[in-house]
């Protein structure tokens, strides 16, 4: 129908027309989109458990078939891998199991793709699943057979000639498990019953302080149900390892062979099974070096370990602490001071031998050492050794015995000192130590006596020169003959006791001295009357009448002037 509505024509069924042109077009693009996500989907083929001749169970399924599993228990749903993923993300367990010292490597090596095994999925607790059993599993101590509490241990299933199992639950939906991941208490169940007949764990990870566990075989014989399930314990080892120590002298840097080690808990060494394999300050080990100056212990468990000596070797002083050694699992990162790379820890000693320093000094000045001073050295056993000190006056004693006595005698001395007369004992201890330590010290001075003798102006007070002295024993024997020039002579080394001085050799001009044993310089002076003095003498009387003129003619003046008022 049209209407004519100026020169117009309106066509009422246009709009209709292309509404249902543009349905028609829809419903073709949606077909086509259809078609496509049918002819580009992924081929997912029903997997069909099969049994083999060997009595295993394993997967129908083709490499190339994709497969769920689920992260892990409190994990977001399904996730999902390749095959080829599947294959590259476990591996064997590689650990020592049961009770054998030092466990296994505690590594794990990826499987490659060759090396895969075939997977089989369980079937679910289902009505008819009657020849089905449930399984416990529990990580223990292979050592102590102990519980080991830990949660995150990791481990997947394999079928004896089988391959890797893939268990289920089914409410409230499915959930596949492909790992399976210990609680708190160390153990966990499998998520579902499984059939009679052989099968093995395999270990993903381990437990801190531990190795990998190898796999753990096990059969199943009967029916066991939920209340009552299969126990399956999975031992694992204790990782261990090793201390070397290496003993040296400190000072030249020498292997000491036949050095006895002790090696001792600095803490209490505990496992996760809450085991104390040693108590603090309980010994771990004993070791003697060889001859390379090395000594290796036995495998500990991981922890903190003090390194000592057992005795002290002769000549040597003991150490004055233990050295702490952490013993870490093998594979750990080795420090500086590792001695493998597996994590093995290496320890230093370096020994000092026992020493006396003995030092000798002038009494007066302690910072200046005597040259050439020669000592005695005598043991208990009678023998004497020579010292001589060096030109700081210092001499190093080595070779001393544990539990010796020594006497040390002055012999000689450097020239105008008196020697030291004294006994001097030292005691070594039965630690090496003298007094406590490793190097004793022994402080000695020598004595020098020190005169000074001159002429001074009796009157002014000062050093003559010119004059001629002559210094006596008391006994008249001429000890020294000179010409003073205008300050004092030094004597040293004078022997202490009675002196005189004479000047000009004239008897009538004696001074006697007494020089004292004393390390303080003395000093003695012969005051004499010169022509200075007189003439100081002289100038002195003439200025003193000069001055009692003066007063005597001021105060006449005085007089004269009073009287002169007067009148």
């Amino acid at each position: 129908m049209k209407k004519n509505k100026g020169n117009e024509d309106y066509n009422f069924w246009q709009p209709a027309t292309d509404m249902m042109t543009g349905l028609v077009f829809i419903l073709l693009l949606v077909i086509v989109l259809l078609g496509l996500r049918l002819l580009y989907a992924p081929d997912l083929k029903e997997q069909k458990i099969t049994e083999t001749e060997t009595g295993g169970y394993g997967t129908t399924e083709s490499e190339t078939e994709p497969y769920w599993h689920r992260e892990s228990e409190l994990g977001n749903g399904l996730h999902y891998e390749s095959e080829t993923t599947r294959n590259e993300s476990f591996a064997g367990g590689a650990g020592a199991a049961g009770g054998a010292a030092g466990g296994g490597t505690g590594e794990t090596t990826p499987q490659s793709e060759s090396e895969s095994e075939p997977e089989s999925e369980g079937d679910g607790d289902k009505p008819d699943d009657g020849l089905k059993s449930a399984v416990r599993v529990q990580i223990v101590d292979a050592d102590t057979g102990h519980a080991i509490k830990k949660a995150g241990v990791k481990f997947e299933l394999y079928r004896e000639h089988g391959g890797l199992q893939i268990l289920n639950t089914y409410y409230p939906e499915k959930i596949t498990y492909r790992d399976f991941e210990t609680t708190e208490d160390g153990s966990f169940y499998l998520p579902e019953k499984i059939l009679e007949g052989g099968y093995y764990f395999r270990a993903l990870s381990t437990a801190s302080g531990y190795e990998n566990a190898e796999d753990a075989h096990f059969t199943i014989k009967k029916l066991y149900d939920w209340g009552d399930p299969y126990q399956v314990r999975i031992g694992l080892s204790p990782s261990r390892n090793v201390i070397t120590v290496h003993v040296v002298d400190s000072d030249t840097g020498k292997a000491l062979e036949g050095v006895q080690v002790n090696i001792t808990a600095a803490e209490n060494i505990t496992t996760l099974d809450d085991t104390v394999r040693f108590t603090e300050g309980q010994t771990a080990d004993n070791l003697t070096t060889d001859e390379n100056g090395d000594a290796t212990s036995r495998e500990l468990y991981l922890g903190t370990y003090s390194v000592g000596l057992e005795e002290t070797p002769e000549y040597y002083a003991s150490p004055t602490s233990l050295v702490k050694a952490e013993v870490k699992k093998s594979g750990a990162a080795a420090d500086s001071s590792s001695g493998k790379t597996s994590g093995g820890k290496k320890v230093s000693l370096k020994l000092a031998k026992t020493s006396l320093k003995l030092s000798l000094a002038d009494e007066l000045y302690p910072g200046t050492g005597i040259e050439g001073a020669e000592f005695t050295l005598t043991g208990e056993d009678g023998k004497e050794r020579s010292i001589r000190t060096d030109e700081g006056g210092q001499a190093q004693i080595t070779d001393l015995q544990h539990n010796g006595t020594y006497h040390i005698r002055q012999a000689k001395t450097a020239e105008n000192f008196r020697m030291d007369t004294s006994d001097h004992v030292i005691t070594v201890g039965d630690d090496g130590r003298i007094d406590g330590k490793e190097t004793g010290e022994l402080k000695l001075t020598n004595r020098m006596i020190r005169v000074s003798i001159g002429v001074t102006d009796r009157i002014l007070r000062k050093q003559m020169d010119g004059s001629n002295l002559s210094l006596y024993q008391d006994d008249g024997t001429r000890v020294a003959a000179w010409t003073t020039e205008a300050r004092e002579r030094e004597f040293d080394g004078l022997e202490p006791g009675k002196y005189y001085i004479l000047v000009n050799d004239d008897p009538d001009k004696r001074t006697d001295i007494q020089i004292a044993d004393t390390a303080k310089s003395q000093s003695f002076s012969v005051s004499v009357m010169t022509m200075q003095s007189y003439l100081v003498i002289a100038a002195a009387v003439a200025g003193a009448l000069i001055v009692i003129l003066l007063l005597i003619l001021i105060i006449r003046r005085m007089s004269a002037g009073r009287k002169n008022k007067k009148e």
